[in-house]
């Protein structure tokens, strides 16, 4: 029997005749996020996934370093896909124990100094 991993919880998936809405949510989170080249992607978390909004943490690599971001897009259109948030992140439908702990995970898989832990 096949397990998928959806928001870090296992769900049990659905017979291979019946198409299933779980993997279509792995399939999307599987997905890199649309970040720009500047970035190397190190890892990533994501926290929230829907046609029009996708948070996720990134541990990242620059010419200046290691560094960990919270990011928020908005799907703009098939002409502009997805775009940064800009300034501000309504914070409640996201599990904020569950990100701290991802970012120490994180933090200490790719050597990035967290300066609140």
């Amino acid at each position: 029997m096949l397990l998928l991993f959806c928001h870090g919880l296992a769900t049990r998936d659905k017979p291979a005749a019946e198409p299933s809405r779980e993997v279509k949510v792995m399939a999307e989170e599987t997905q890199k996020p649309p970040l720009s080249d500047y970035y190397e992607l190190l890892d990533a978390r994501t926290y929230l996934r829907t046609p029009k909004r996708w948070v996720a943490l990134c541990a990242l690599k620059s010419k200046f370093g290691k560094e960990m971001k919270l990011y928020e897009w908005n799907w703009r259109g098939e002409e502009k896909g997805w775009k940064v948030a800009l300034a501000n992140m309504n914070v409640a439908s996201l599990n904020l124990k569950r990100l701290a702990a991802d970012a120490e995970e994180l933090a200490a898989k790719h050597d990035i100094k967290l300066k609140w832990t």
